[in-house]
């Protein structure tokens, strides 16, 4: 049986975590073991211990009741920023969807395991800096609960300021500053489909959607579609969804749907992610409810798996590269765009060159303007700048 459990020192441990991958009969349709936060640690520790060339451990933060917050990033120089596309997976936002956190440690495994075998899987992790939270909420995890140790939704805290926000919402904020990351997704249970921005207001009622929604509905598309049938299929789990207010079903895109038009919230991570940082975030809801065996568990990863790869290998399209002095690279200079026919573009996705001066603005095929601008410095503008997948664009201010 392949399991990360080979690597653990202690037999006694073999009790309490569950087996990756395919085992005898009776294994896979026993009772499934869930993972605490204390062993999907440990979990990330030996990964790095076992692939310290592609594998690293970065501290995110602290919970409310003091449990470590942990982070693996997956590439080829994993503790260096090298202007990769840098992409965030997070789970355990809410403590009781164990399975988005199982199915990021399933998807770390085949990263780790296959890196020297697969070549799409190197060519993945060559090529991008791929950053996994597997645990957001460990208190919740713990107490398979909700909410934080302080009976806070999370994915309601993101535009919370001073004492209301919670240390779990600001360790990802303060974590993720410095990254400057283009794509992310949030993984949750409840129900099968991939929310896309906005939370905070309805597209079909209220037509409130990004400015560049295109761009979203196709890399939403990119994830459901990579999925093979399971966001197509049952038209009472996967087609339609009842909206009170607008007292109808709405009809699901392929598996997506537009955050409000489920059910209006605020404070989300994806909407915070998408306005405040210029990261395309996702919410996905992988199941209906926590699988119960090993065969269930692994059916949820395996739908899953190749619309993650799909999803990460499209984070390379758009404008890249470096803003420097001519020397240094130049950190937190602000990057937008306008269609090189005037048409604008800016409001939606605005973002910041990390902190070493590397940059990833994603982009649809087309011809861009794009503008940098730090105080201190002269603004730049760059024209007609033509984008059909990847394009370099270095830049130096002065």
């Amino acid at each position: 049986m392949k399991s990360f459990l080979k690597y653990l020192p202690l037999i006694a441990i073999l009790s309490l975590v569950s087996c990756f991958g395919s085992g005898n009969d009776s294994d896979d349709n026993s009772s499934y073991q869930y993972h605490t936060p204390e062993e999907v640690n440990l979990f990330l520790e030996q990964t790095e211990t076992n692939y310290p060339g592609i594998a690293h451990v970065e501290d995110v933060g602290t919970s409310a009741a003091g449990r470590k917050i942990k982070a693996l990033i997956i590439s080829d120089n994993p503790e260096t920023l090298e202007g990769e596309p840098a992409v965030r997976l997070t789970g355990g936002i809410h403590g009781d969807e164990m399975m988005g956190v199982e199915l990021l440690l399933r998807f770390i495994e085949y990263l780790t395991s296959n890196y020297n075998s697969s070549s799409t899987v190197k060519s993945i992790v060559d090529s991008r800096y791929i950053c996994i939270i597997p645990v957001l909420n460990p208190d919740g995890l713990a107490r398979k609960n909700r909410t934080n140790y302080n009976g806070i939704d999370l994915n309601r805290n993101f535009n919370e300021t001073g004492s209301s926000l919670q240390p779990e919402t600001k360790a990802l904020q303060d974590f993720s500053s410095s990254k400057s990351f283009c794509i992310s997704i949030t993984y949750h249970t409840g129900a099968v489909l991939l929310n896309m921005p906005f939370d905070y207001g309805s597209e079909k009622i209220d037509g409130i959607a990004p400015v560049e929604n295109t761009l979203v509905k196709a890399y939403a598309l990119t994830y459901t579609n990579g999925t093979g049938s399971v966001f197509l299929t049952n038209p009472d789990v996967f087609i339609r969804i009842y909206n009170s207010i607008y007292g109808d079903y709405i009809y699901l895109d392929k598996g997506t749907i537009n955050g409000g038009d489920w059910y209006v919230i605020t404070g989300s991570l994806q909407d915070w992610s998408y306005t405040e940082t210029g990261c395309l975030d996702f919410t996905i809801e992988v199941t209906k409810s926590n699988p119960s065996t090993e065969v269930g568990v692994q059916q949820v990863f395996m739908y899953n798996r190749d619309s993650l790869m799909a999803y990460i290998s499209k984070s390379g399209d758009g404008i890249y590269g470096r803003v420097t002095d001519g020397t240094n690279g130049i950190a937190n200079v602000e990057i937008t765009a306008s269609w090189s026919n005037g048409g604008t573009i800016t409001g939606d996705i605005i973002i910041k060159t990390d902190s070493k001066g590397y940059y990833h603005r994603i982009f649809l095929p087309g011809t861009y303007d794009l503008t940098f601008t730090k105080t201190g410095y002269t603004s730049q503008t760059q024209t007609g700048i033509s984008v059909t997948d990847s394009t370099l664009l270095n830049v130096t201010m002065n």
